[in-house]
C-alpha cells in the first residue's frame, strides 16, 4: 500500500527471529483477488487466485506462465490445489479436475467429475477421486481386480453384486458385495 493506492501481488517473505524481510513481490494481480492457494512442485511455485493460475520461479518471483482456469478454485478444499508426481492438480467449482506441468500452461489431462460434490484427495504421491459413478455396471470383477492390484493388493474379484443404498439426496451410494480371493 502506498498512500491510498493498494496493489495486490504474490510475495515471498522471509521470517527470522522477530523480523521479516520481503524477498520478492510478483507483478500486480487483480485488485479483487482475495483467496490464494499455493503449491511448490519441483522448481515451480504455483499460485491460484480465483480462476487464475500462475507458475512462478520460487527464487525470484518471476512469472513463468499464466493460465485462466475453467472456473474458480474450490474454496475450503484442502486437496484441490496440490502437487502430485511432478504435476499440479486443480479442482475447480464446476467439478473439473485438471493437471498442469511445470513448463507450460498446457493442460496435461482433465476430467469432469460426475457430481459437483465429488472430491479429490492426495495421499503421498497418489491422487484419489471420490465421485458418483456414471453407471455402477462399470464396477465389473475385471475393473475391481485391476483397482485392487493397482493399490498393491494381490486379489482377484470373481463376482460383484451392486445394491443402491440411501436416498440419493447427497449423491449415489452403492453397497458392493464381492467374491474375492487373495493370493
Amino acid at each position: 500500500t502506498e498512500g491510498s493506492q493498494t496493489t495486490r501481488s504474490i510475495a515471498r517473505i522471509s521470517f527470522a527471529g522477530g523480523s521479516s524481510k520481503l524477498v520478492w513481490a510478483s507483478e500486480p494481480v487483480d485488485e479483487s483477488a482475495s483467496d490464494l492457494e499455493v503449491a511448490l512442485v519441483g522448481d515451480t511455485l504455483f499460485a491460484g487466485i480465483d480462476d487464475q493460475l500462475f507458475a512462478l520461479d520460487p527464487a525470484s518471483g518471476t512469472i513463468r506462465w499464466k493460465a485462466t482456469l475453467r472456473d474458480k478454485l474450490s474454496p475450503g478444499c484442502d486437496s484441490c490445489f496440490e502437487g502430485v508426481r511432478g504435476r499440479l492438480v486443480v479442482r475447480t467449482t464446476d467439478a473439473y479436475v485438471t493437471a498442469f506441468g511445470t513448463r507450460s500452461s498446457e493442460t496435461l489431462w482433465e476430467r469432469r467429475l460426475n457430481s459437483t460434490s465429488g472430491s479429490v484427495s492426495v495421499v503421498g504421491d497418489r491422487l484419489f477421486v471420490v465421485d458418483d459413478p456414471e453407471d455402477p455396471s462399470g464396477l465389473t470383477p475385471a475393473w475391481l481386480t485391476h483397482a485392487f492390484r493397482s493399490a498393491g493388493h494381490d486379489a482377484t474379484v470373481h463376482a460383484v453384486t451392486v445394491e443402491p443404498v440411501g436416498t440419493g439426496q447427497m449423491g449415489s451410494s452403492f453397497r458392493l458385495t464381492l467374491d474375492v480371493t487373495e493370493q
